[in-house]
């Protein structure tokens, strides 16, 4: 995470529970640098309210008001006042994971979810819970529209064997590009597919329930020593590494790299070492440069490497520096991506590097 700029920072809070809007207040006024410029307990006229507010960060309940559809008023957010959006799951879940709604709400645009009760946790957590807010308000988010992204004229390249293993990272607003990808495979897609995904505590699970419920792929948490089947998606456990060779994955407990564990210069640099080109690398949203020395260490060793295009990228972070260092050798639309990964040879219709 990056450190807290000296500029502050305007959120708004859309929590309808008195118990938890209170939390939130609580939480904030432990940092002088986020100023709570607009509190709301309906949606009622929230647009204009937003705007009229210059709010740089809004805070939204799992549960926004009854009745209200937590995905529609953050579809909403994102076209007339866009700005950067978090949930704060609902404090009624006994385990503290966020519900399908949460869900929802990110495939929307939401970049992460928040614990809902957090006057339980310690003071390490609220730190932690302050800078991810501080990251979350600096990140650019793009005006959602219901149009496609432009593709370039069709290119030749050179032709590349279907790969044994395909291993993908995200971050910040990675749950909704991949599931976006992963929706319009089959079931019977060929190749295994490796996620790195940063995820906030208590995510995961529900994360994979998400998944599972609306891909026909089978969708687990990775396993040491389990074997990669076709049709399956592995994610990264909580941390551990995650890694694969000789069609079995490999977990480690090695230190975080880059802060990170999972990591998914981890991940790219097993994919690299064990299979060379017979493996594909793809970068997905996300803030920082997590992945990217993998990549380019893919990218070396014969791989195919990827990047997601700017055009309708949540965050273009991660992307943006794979490109720049030249780890990734094309960038991609998100919704080219599934059809490129049923081609399997990507043939045609990539967009080199600018």
């Amino acid at each position: 995470m990056t450190s807290p700029s000296s500029t502050p920072i305007r959120v708004a809070l859309l929590l309808p529970e008195a118990v938890q809007r209170q939390n939130f207040l609580e939480l904030l006024s432990d940092d002088p640098l986020l100023d709570v410029c607009l509190e709301l307990s309906s949606t009622d006229t929230l647009i204009d309210r937003l705007n009229r507010a210059r709010a740089d960060l809004l805070v939204i309940a799992e549960t926004p008001g009854p009745g209200a559809s937590l995905r529609s008023i953050i579809a909403a957010v994102m076209s007339h006042a866009p700005m950067p959006i978090v949930i704060a799951a609902t404090t009624h879940h006994v385990d503290q994971t966020p519900g399908p709604r949460a869900m929802e709400g990110l495939r929307a645009g939401a970049l992460t979810v928040l614990p809902g009760l957090i006057s339980n946790l310690d003071a390490h957590q609220r730190g932690q819970l302050l800078l991810t807010l501080h990251d979350m308000s600096a990140l650019k988010v793009v005006r959602r529209r219901h149009s496609h992204p432009p593709s370039s004229p069709p290119r030749s390249a050179r032709q590349r064997p279907t790969p044994e293993v395909i291993g993908i990272a995200a971050s910040s607003g990675g749950p909704a590009a991949l599931h976006q990808i992963l929706i319009e495979l089959p079931a019977d897609f060929p190749t295994p597919i490796l996620i790195v995904q940063h995820f906030t505590a208590g995510f995961l699970s529900p994360f994979i329930r998400w998944l599972s419920h609306d891909t026909r792929l089978h969708i687990d948490i990775a396993r040491d020593g389990q074997p990669l089947r076709p049709g399956c998606v592995y994610i990264a456990p909580d941390h551990h590494h995650l890694g694969a060779s000789q069609g079995k994955i490999l977990l480690s407990n090695a230190p975080a790299i880059g802060g990170f564990r999972p990591s998914a210069t981890h991940l790219f640099t097993s994919l690299a070492d064990n299979y060379g080109p017979r493996a594909w690398g793809i970068i997905l949203t996300g803030m920082g440069r997590d992945g990217v020395d993998g990549l380019m260490h893919m990218r070396h060793r014969g791989a195919l490497t990827i990047a997601q295009h700017e055009q309708g990228c949540a965050v273009y972070g991660m992307p943006r520096a794979a490109l720049e260092s030249g780890a990734a050798a094309h960038a991609l639309p998100l919704s080219h991506m599934p059809r490129h990964l049923l081609d399997r040879q990507l043939s045609h219709g990539l967009h080199p590097p600018d």
